[in-house]
């Protein structure tokens, strides 16, 4: 059976298309993959963020999330550093 169509007034989510760099993609990957959410998922968190209020607790928790991204890619690249090495 064919999914039905919603009426755009019964639609909870809207698709916004954006272009990125590859790198800036493949980051957003990874990240989503560390809180077990999808990449658009996260690009709605981070955009509600942004709009919100930056002092919240929500931006000490984006603030983390950067971080703890930013260690696994720094450990991913050393990885990579060291095959190359052999």
């Amino acid at each position: 059976m064919p999914a039905l169509r919603k009426k755009p007034s019964e639609k909870r989510s809207e698709h916004v298309g954006l272009r990125m760099k590859p790198a800036r993609k493949k980051q957003l990957e990874k990240c989503a993959q560390v809180l077990g959410i999808s990449v658009g998922e996260l690009v709605d968190e981070a955009v509600d963020e942004y709009l919100g209020s930056l002092g919240s607790k929500r931006g000490a928790t984006w603030k983390l999330i950067d971080t703890a991204c930013s260690i696994l890619e720094g450990r991913e690249e050393e990885q990579r550093w060291r095959k190359r090495k052999r």
